[in-house]
């Protein structure tokens, strides 16, 4: 408070639910950052310890698990609930995959509806190749194949 004073209160599951929102649109972390370790700052401790056993429980049930210690609350293992493959276990992995797919779709944009001359393939090309590149430099993906842009001959006035 205002004198300086702590004073500890008991709140439900939806304020560490809103922390981890927080940590996970946070200017300070990048879309490519696990959540896993983050620290929820604002909490002491947990009402509720698991112990490791129950903890891989709850996370194999496909829930994020946070822990407490020594004063410090953060997430243990941030999880999807969509376990099958390690594609869709850890929620920033398919954060990422749709952060790159809404980057295509909007760098794409202004290729819809132009006339199909020679030199728009290689436009295309060049303008994916360059979005892809600053995702590399940025760390967001790891690495790609250069883009290749071709005429679909079942419809010429389209690109494939």
């Amino acid at each position: 408070d205002s004198f300086g004073s702590d004073q500890d209160i008991l709140v439900g599951g939806e304020y560490l639910a809103a922390a981890m929102a927080g940590a996970d649109v946070s200017p300070a972390r990048d879309i490519a950052t696990t959540l896993t370790n983050v620290q929820l700052v604002g909490f002491k401790r947990l009402y509720r310890n698991l112990t490791t056993v129950v903890a891989s429980q709850v996370a194999n049930a496909g829930c994020s698990v946070l822990e407490s210690r020594f004063g410090v609350t953060k997430c243990l293992m941030a999880l999807t609930t969509d376990l099958s493959s390690v594609l869709t276990r850890d929620p920033r992995t398919v954060e990422v995959k749709n952060f790159v797919q809404q980057g295509v779709r909007s760098n794409l944009d202004p290729f819809i509806g132009r006339k199909n001359l020679p030199g728009l393939t290689g436009q295309i090309q060049r303008s994916l190749d360059s979005y892809l590149y600053s995702l590399k430099q940025a760390q967001i993906i790891s690495d790609y194949k250069p883009s290749k842009a071709a005429v679909n001959p079942a419809r010429p006035f389209r690109c494939a």
